[in-house]
């Protein structure tokens, strides 16, 4: 009985990752990434591997000759469906990951958290700038009420003293 290895090409994948400037990364069950938009993280561990698990794929060379280099110092939380901080290659970046159950992988979105904050400040601008035309819509409205009311005033006002004006004549013929 004999074993029949299939090695698949996914240079096209990870080349369509990249054009589209996200940074993804997909691991394996160990936390290892073996597909990323980002060349120099490929075969490289999230956090430090344990001695028994770097022992096993030097043994199995699933990786080849893989080395203990990791993306953060020491382990931390792993990235789940909300967003978490974490500091990678002396980079910061905000991550969210999702958990492919079946084979064990771990597909991760590593984003700028610049960007994010960049995109808050601009939410925000856009809420204060939709807040000052609501307000002066209605101070508007309120003063295009106020100039109605006052010229219903001025016109019930001028048919009141022309009617007295006309009774004065009246009175005199």
């Amino acid at each position: 009985m004999g074993v029949v290895a299939v090695k698949i090409d996914l240079t096209a994948f990870e080349d369509t990752w990249i054009q589209s400037g996200t940074t993804l990364a997909l691991t394996d069950k160990h936390g290892i990434i073996f597909l990323t938009a980002q060349p120099d993280w490929r075969y490289r561990s999230l956090d430090p591997l344990t001695p028994a698990v770097l022992a096993d794929l030097q043994q199995t060379r699933q990786y080849g000759d893989i080395a203990q280099r990791p993306l953060r110092g020491q382990a931390g939380p792993q990235p789940a469906t909300r967003m978490l901080p974490l500091r990678a290659d002396q980079r910061d970046f905000l991550v969210q990951g999702r958990a492919i159950e079946p084979l064990g992988w771990r597909l991760m979105l590593f984003a700028d958290p610049d960007q994010a904050i960049y995109q808050g400040q601009l939410a925000g601008a856009l809420a204060g700038l939709a807040m000052a035309l609501t307000l002066t819509g209605a101070g508007l409205g309120w003063q295009y009420r106020r100039r109605r009311a006052e010229r219903l005033a001025a016109r019930r006002e001028l048919a009141r003293v022309v009617a007295a004006l006309e009774q004065r004549i009246a009175t005199r013929t």
